[in-house]
C-alpha cells in the first residue's frame, strides 16, 4: 500500500503546485505545502514548483525540506500520543473487553 501511495501520490502532488500557483498563492506558501506527505511526494511537488519559479530554488527547497521535517516529527508524536490511545479507547468500547495496555 505504501508503494501505491508513493507512486500515485507523487504524480498527484506534481500537478497541485502549478494549479495553486496559477491561483495566486505565494512561492513560500506553496513550498511549505510541498513538504506534506512522503519524501517522494515532496520531491515531486517541489520539482514541479522549481519549474515554475527557477529563481527561487533555495527558498523552495529549504521551505519544503523544513516542512517535511516538521510534519515527520509531528506525525510521530500524533501517532504515539493520540492515535494509539484513541484506538485503545475505541477498541474497548466496541469489544467491551480489555484492550491492549
Amino acid at each position: 500500500m505504501y508503494l501505491v501511495g508513493t507512486i500515485f501520490g507523487s504524480i498527484f502532488f506534481s500537478f497541485i503546485p502549478p494549479l495553486f500557483a496559477s491561483l495566486g498563492f505565494s512561492t513560500e506558501a506553496l513550498a511549505i505545502g510541498c513538504g506534506l506527505g512522503s519524501a517522494s511526494m515532496m520531491t515531486a511537488a517541489s520539482t514541479s514548483l522549481l519549474g515554475l519559479f527557477p529563481d527561487a530554488e533555495i527558498t523552495i527547497t529549504s521551505f519544503s525540506a523544513a516542512a517535511q521535517l516538521v510534519t515527520s516529527f509531528m506525525g510521530t508524536y500524533v501517532m504515539v500520543f493520540l492515535s494509539v490511545p484513541l484506538m485503545n479507547f475505541i477498541f474497548k468500547r466496541v469489544k467491551k473487553e480489555r484492550a491492549i495496555d
